[in-house]
């Protein structure tokens, strides 16, 4: 499991594997929300990859998208890329 926290921003990071992820959106006053708590893969489907920071990027309305569509990966979600080479150069 991963827990990840939030205060202002609009992405979540993440690296590695785990069976759930939870997200919490955390409020001046202490408070906290819960963003996202459910199965870290389907989460990584929809994750960009940096491979400058070497990290998955998800944004948080991302999160709150598959929260309110029961967990699956809602109508119109684009799945990001697994192969994609960040920076690799094609021959002329």
């Amino acid at each position: 499991m991963q827990v990840k926290t939030n205060y202002a921003a609009s992405q979540i990071g993440f690296r590695g594997d785990a069976d759930l992820l939870l997200c919490l959106k955390i409020d001046l006053n202490g408070d906290w929300t819960e963003l996202y708590y459910g199965d870290f893969k389907l989460v990584k489907q929809v994750a960009r990859y940096s491979a400058r920071d070497n990290k998955s990027m998800v944004a948080v309305t991302v999160l709150t998208r598959i929260r309110r569509a029961g967990y699956k990966l809602p109508d119109g979600l684009l799945i990001a890329p697994t192969d994609v080479s960040i920076g690799a150069v094609e021959p002329l």
